[in-house]
Formats: C-alpha cells, sequence, structure tokens
C-alpha cells in the first residue's frame, strides 16, 4: 500500500472500499472468501415481482454489492433458466468502475450479461447464430442508456478517471457513488426487463 503524505481516504483498503464503491469484491475480503458459504448475502428478500426489481438492486447496490453485481443479483435468478445463478453475479464482480479502467459502465456491462443469459445459445446448442439476437439487444439497450445518460462510459458519467484511486476518490467524495451509480443500477435492471 502507497504512503500517503497527507489525507485522503485510501479506496483501496478494504473498509473504504466498501464504504466508496459499495463492495461486492471487498465483501469477499472481508468475510475471508467465505462469501459464498454465507447464504444470508443471496438475494436478501428479492422480490418476485419485476416491476420491484430495479429499486431491490438500487438498494442492494447501497448496502452490499457494486453496480454491477447488484444488477445481476437482480436479473440473474429471472434469466438463468435453472442454472446457478449466483455464479453470475461473482463473475459480475471486477465489471464495476468501467472494469476498473473507467470503460463501459458496470451496471451497463451486467446488462449485458443478463440479455446474454436470456438469450445465449446454451437452449439450441451449438447455434452460434444467437448472438445475433443477443448484439441487437445490447444495441437496444445501449440507445436506452445513451439517451438518458448520454454516455455509456464510467469516466464520462463521473468526470473522473475511473482507474486511479485518485479519481475513484474524488467520485467518492463528490458523492457521485449514492447519486450517479444507484440510477445507471436502476435503468440497467428496467431497460434489460423492457428488452427481454
Amino acid at each position: 500500500m502507497r504512503k500517503q503524505t497527507t489525507y485522503e481516504p485510501d479506496v483501496t483498503s478494504r473498509r473504504n472500499f466498501l464504504k466508496t464503491v459499495g463492495g461486492g469484491c471487498a465483501a469477499l475480503l472481508l468475510y475471508g472468501g467465505n462469501a459464498w458459504a454465507n447464504k444470508n448475502i443471496w438475494a436478501v428478500g428479492r422480490p418476485e415481482k419485476d416491476s420491484e426489481l430495479a429499486e431491490y438492486a438500487r438498494k442492494r447496490f447501497l448496502s452490499h454489492w457494486n453496480c454491477s453485481q447488484a444488477v445481476m443479483e437482480a436479473l440473474a435468478p429471472k434469466y438463468a433458466s435453472g442454472r446457478d445463478w449466483t455464479i453470475a453475479v461473482d463473475a459480475a464482480c471486477p465489471f464495476s468502475a468501467g472494469m476498473g479502467k473507467g470503460l463501459t459502465c458496470g451496471s451497463f456491462t451486467a446488462a449485458y450479461m443478463a440479455i446474454g443469459l436470456a438469450h445465449s445459445a446454451l437452449p439450441t446448442w451449438f447455434n452460434h447464430y444467437a448472438i445475433n439476437d443477443v448484439i441487437e439487444r445490447v444495441l437496444e439497450f445501449d440507445k436506452a442508456a445513451t439517451a438518458e445518460f448520454k454516455t455509456l462510459n464510467c469516466n464520462e458519467l463521473h468526470g473522473q478517471d475511473m482507474s486511479t484511486p485518485e479519481g475513484r476518490s474524488k467520485a467518492g467524495k463528490a458523492g457521485q457513488f449514492t447519486s450517479i451509480c444507484p440510477r445507471t443500477v436502476v435503468l440497467a435492471v428496467n431497460e434489460t426487463l423492457k428488452i427481454n
């Protein structure tokens, strides 16, 4: 860990990362790798009605997961078709903060993953042309997201370089993780439900 010469929140520490980002990945560190064994973290109070999933995801983002994991926890059980949907939540972990590089918003990449779960080639084995249906839906999602936010890019959403601890710290100090990110989570869930 780098030595700090002046006070600034260290978002690389486990506790501050949880506070700042909502921390699905950091939660794994705090639970000592036993998060999967703790069934209380999965889909706590997940609503059955589609109309309530966006609010559920927003609350889970603010209390527990990072943006991509909150979206996946809301949508994966619906689209996993009997598969173990918790793996999708785990797999979504590194997509927050635009894959840690400030690229495509984690909420939006989770929506892409949910679209993939719903329309992948798995039910029609070896149908590699199923990708066309998935891509059409992703482009439809992108159109809705850019209409609302004018960008899909995490750096542009926050006006910060989200690939750096300093950029994430500035976004956290400005309250953007509680003002911008919950809106992207809600849009991701609602638009994915419309598309699928």
